[in-house]
């Protein structure tokens, strides 16, 4: 519709019920135009940029675990963004324009809209940083966690994550193709700030400027998604050259609806498997889960 003139958005829906796969791929698939009427044929047409993929069966089910598959730098090239998106989230409640207009200025590595419950006082997110916020005079704050449910990444960013998450221990990937999340998305945050060196404490104080982060770039790297191609951080390379841009950002005035249908089921192996990837991200990068003063406490206005 309309919603999509002011930004180009393909869309890859990931139906993890073979039944749902079908039927959605019968609903979108081409008409004969001599048999069907015009309006059938323009219905059909504005739907030419969905793709989707079955991956109902085995581990193909597990959401992380699908983004790492799919989501990599072939499917990606040319796009500026990546979005992923729950699919109880009602994407018809999100000002489209306003949002945009907000991640083109603040330009954020990572960043997701607040979440506000389906019912008045129905469950948002968990995260209290994360819920809508009332006051209109804060328009973004900078946080230290985008959750799995909506984060939107710029597709270097992700691509980076992807990366350094590909090249990790073979417990950390098995771990997460048995359905672990906790800590996922703490690390990206700590990734976009800091490349994942240091202790994740907020706010930051010691650890100071590391340009290989993809949080700084260079003036000229606009162009670029702001991004720089530093593989160290070289004491050559002076702090006036770069630009420091927003790592993890919460749009609170452009926020969706949670409908909140708790469709993926949490288990035994989501439970132990989340322990595990969160163990892993403490022992190996000191990120931490459920400290309060490093997510839930620390918000700083943008």
């Amino acid at each position: 519709n309309n919603n999509y003139l002011s930004v180009k958005a393909d869309f890859l829906l990931l139906a993890r019920n073979a039944e749902v796969a079908n039927s959605m791929s019968n609903l979108l698939s081409p008409t004969n135009p001599s048999s069907s009427s015009s309006s059938t044929r323009n219905q059909k047409q504005c739907c030419d940029n969905v793709e989707i993929l079955d991956v109902s069966r085995g581990e193909n089910t597990i959401k992380i675990w699908n983004w790492i598959l799919h989501l990599d730098e072939a499917r990606l090239y040319d796009y500026d963004y990546v979005w992923m998106i729950d699919g109880d989230i009602d994407l018809s409640s999100l000002n489209w324009h306003a949002f945009w207009q907000q991640v083109k200025l603040i330009r954020p590595k990572i960043c997701q809209p607040a979440i506000i419950g389906n019912d008045p006082g129905a469950h948002g997110t968990s995260h209290s940083i994360l819920n809508y916020w009332g006051d209109s005079r804060v328009l973004a704050s900078e946080v230290a966690i985008v959750e799995l449910m909506t984060p939107l990444f710029e597709v270097d960013t992700w691509l980076g994550y992807r990366n350094f998450i590909a090249n990790q221990s073979p417990d950390l990937l098995r771990n997460l193709k048995r359905g672990g999340e906790d800590c996922f998305d703490l690390a990206w945050c700590h990734y976009a700030k800091f490349n994942m060196v240091g202790e994740q404490i907020w706010p930051p104080k010691k650890l100071g400027y590391r340009p290989s982060a993809p949080t700084y770039a260079t003036p000229n790297d606009d162009a670029n998604g702001g991004n720089v191609n530093i593989t160290n951080s070289s004491t050559a390379v002076k702090k006036s050259q770069f630009e420091e841009h927003n790592s993890c950002v919460v749009l609170y005035q452009t926020p969706v609806v949670h409908m909140n249908k708790k469709s993926l089921g949490k288990g035994k192996n989501f439970r132990s498997g989340g322990q595990q990837v969160c163990k892993y991200f403490r022992e190996n990068y000191r990120i931490h889960w459920a400290i309060k003063s490093v997510y839930e406490v620390f918000v700083a206005p943008v």
